[in-house]
């Protein structure tokens, strides 16, 4: 397995078809498998203080991704849990949002915000990777599916993109900064909940003229 991870770090594109974040971890893979390949022996006393000074150093690092994440949850994700709650199961959510680096945890955090509502329970929650050359799932063809949407879409989210028609999704969750579309449709979209963070509107089902 340590062999096989080396080549596929070396043989395997870093491309957008293949997403890099993967590419990149095979050779922390493969040098924690490494071990498996040394003979079975007694460890020594250098052998256990190494073992030592490691689990002190991996605790220390648990504390503060511990610390870091409450921060990151305190002041990043916000209300985001309030917003969702007021959004009923089984029903479509976008998120428009602006999937900034995060102060406190490494990478985009908020890119996947909308899988929340999809792991209490909703049936659509986008941006996800469904449709993407490298996933291992993709959405079933037809008028149940959502639209498609252009490479790179997340970074620049618009629900003019993402249901062009404001037909597809039931929810619209805008984070608070971003370009606030659903308020400029009060007849279209009811506000259903206003936190300091998130803003979540439900679409109507009629249209008042």
């Amino acid at each position: 397995m340590p062999a096989i991870c080396a080549l596929l770090y070396v043989v395997t594109p870093s491309s957008y078809g293949f997403i890099w974040p993967i590419h990149t971890r095979f050779p922390l893979v493969a040098a924690l498998l490494l071990p498996l390949w040394m003979p079975r022996r007694s460890l020594g006393r250098g052998a256990w203080l190494l073992v030592a000074a490691l689990g002190a150093a991996s605790l220390g690092f648990v504390v503060d991704l511990r610390a870091r994440v409450a921060r990151w949850q305190a002041s990043e994700l916000g209300d985001l849990d309030e917003a969702l709650a007021h959004a009923r199961p089984g029903r479509r959510l976008v998120a428009i949002l602006a999937p900034q680096s995060s102060a406190w945890v490494p990478n985009v955090p908020m890119l996947h915000v909308a899988a929340y509502y999809q792991a209490r329970g909703g049936a659509v929650a986008t941006f996800s990777f469904a449709d993407f050359p490298q996933s291992p799932f993709r959405y079933r063809e037809g008028q149940a599916r959502p639209p498609r949407l252009p490479p790179r879409w997340e970074w620049t989210a618009s629900l003019e993109v993402a249901d062009p028609d404001r037909s597809y999704y039931d929810y619209v969750l805008v984070r608070r900064g971003v370009v606030d579309a659903p308020a400029a449709e009060p007849t279209r979209y009811r506000l259903a909940f206003s936190g300091r963070d998130w803003l979540l509107y439900e679409r109507t089902r009629e249209v008042i003229p």
